[in-house]
């Protein structure tokens, strides 16, 4: 299964895992990261707008279109930091 690792790991987990769930999270990540050609595990801060937009249409199926704007919006901005 998906490890998280590094600073990366965690902004994506603090963002993700109060809303969906340890495993969710996990798989979702795994998924959209194949999508823009990378793993979870090589994830970069600048990959995170573009992980993002990956995952938009898994989040908003699980948590609605207005959430999973909401939850967008703020891992693009972790990727601006």
């Amino acid at each position: 299964m998906t490890s998280f690792s590094g600073n990366v790991g965690s902004m994506l987990r603090d963002v993700l895992q109060p809303i969906l769930g340890d495993f969710v999270t996990k798989t979702s990540v795994s998924m959209a990261s194949k999508k823009i050609g990378k793993t979870a595990e090589t994830i970069t801060i600048e990959d995170i707008p573009k992980l993002a937009d990956a995952l938009r249409p898994a989040l908003c199926t699980l948590i609605g279109a207005q959430a999973a704007d909401s939850v967008v919006s703020k891992l693009v901005e972790l990727g601006r930091s």
